[in-house]
């Protein structure tokens, strides 16, 4: 084959694959409909990419946390707002008893019954008759209301004189002998009744 026959082949080989190659360009610009990908279109676009990757992410951290902890508080309903009571523990509330009543020179609790007199009273003089030494107390009660005297307990016990037997009036009790003697001194007495610490004895008798 003579040279210039090679050459012109050659030649339209090559300006073929020079067509070929731009017939994809130009088709896309010869094509008015086809999207183009502007600045603001490509900012919108790295958006959505940066929000998917932050809410996968989110996603992913919190399966993990739920997977290692079986068994968790999660599981078990809501935390109480109180500790836990230990194992084999009760825990009971302090009630206040609202019938204790602290007495002004009484330093010990009222007797427990008519047939238990324990600790200390404070000796009110003497009577013929327990009748006369209920009023008595009744009198003194309701004068020395503030120093407690109406809470306690009024006793009586009887003794031989040399005029015969008569009733000596017990109140209490307290816890000690110094505490029934300071009481002698913050209750009001009439005239010719004198207070003394005792022990805390006798029979109980009315309150009139």
């Amino acid at each position: 084959m003579p040279d210039s026959t090679q050459d012109s082949i050659s030649s339209k080989i090559r300006q073929r694959q020079t067509e070929s190659a731009q017939e994809p360009a130009s088709a896309i610009a010869a094509d008015p409909a086809a999207p183009r990908l502007t600045p603001t279109k490509l900012l919108l676009l790295a958006g959505m990419a940066v929000v998917t990757f932050l809410l996968t992410a989110t996603i992913v951290v919190l399966v993990a946390r739920l997977a290692v902890t079986p068994g968790s508080n999660a599981d078990q309903g809501p935390l109480p707002l109180l500790p836990r009571e230990p194992d084999g523990v009760t825990i009971v509330s302090k009630q206040v008893d609202t019938n204790t009543i602290a007495l002004p020179g009484a330093d010990a609790p009222l007797a427990a019954g008519p047939d238990i007199a324990d600790g200390y009273a404070i000796e009110l003089g003497s009577a013929l008759s327990f009748a006369e030494l209920s009023a008595r107390f009744a009198q003194l009660a309701a004068q020395n209301a503030e120093a407690g005297l109406d809470q306690l307990e009024p006793r009586a016990t009887l003794v031989e004189t040399s005029t015969g037997l008569e009733a000596i009036l017990l109140v209490g009790p307290y816890k000690t002998e110094e505490a029934a003697a300071e009481a002698c001194l913050n209750i009001a007495l009439p005239q010719g009744i004198e207070c003394k610490a005792s022990r805390f004895k006798g029979e109980l008798i009315s309150r009139e």
